[in-house]
This record gives C-alpha cells, structure tokens and sequence, in this order.
C-alpha cells in the first residue's frame, strides 16, 4: 500500500476512530461510580474482616505455641526413652 492510499484509508477511518475512542472515553467515565461503590464495599468488607483475622491470628498463634509445646514434650519424652534404653543396656547388657 502505498503512502498516499494509507494516509487516505487513514483519513477515512477517522471519524470512526474518534467515535470510538469518545464512545471508550464515555464508557470509562460512566463506569466510575460503579467502580467507587464496589471499591468501597470491598474496603468496608476489610475493615468488617478485622475482628476475624485477628481471632484466626490469635488462634494461629495459640496453635503454633501448642505445637510447640508438643515438641518439647516429644523431645523430653524422647530423651527419657533414650536414657532408660541405655540405662537397661548398661545394667542388663541388651
């Protein structure tokens, strides 16, 4: 295609264009207060989760420190076989 058939298809194609990018413009502006309200309810959600996530952090943490505490009973429970074994081994020699 040559320069000048571009810059005629180009010249064509203009009012179409600018249509369109009105219409897209247009469209964007009309989509704010959809965008604002649903922007909103989504923050006013968070805010509402607050309590929530922090009882579910509280319980995260509870749980973690149980855990924990588990494994140190496990490790103590742990030794204390080890120690019997060697213990019965020393004395008994199995």
């Amino acid at each position: 295609m040559s320069f000048l058939s571009s810059l005629e298809n180009d010249i064509s194609n203009l009012p179409d264009d600018a249509a369109r990018a009105t219409g897209d413009g247009v469209g964007a502006v009309e989509g704010i207060p959809q965008d604002l309200r649903n922007d909103y309810d989504g923050a006013k959600q968070d805010v509402e989760g607050i309590p929530c996530d922090v009882d579910r952090g509280v319980d995260d943490a509870a749980n973690d420190v149980g855990d924990a505490v588990g494994d140190v009973q496990r490790f103590d429970q742990g030794i204390d076989n080890s120690y019997d074994q060697g213990r019965n081994e020393g004395r008994y020699g199995n």
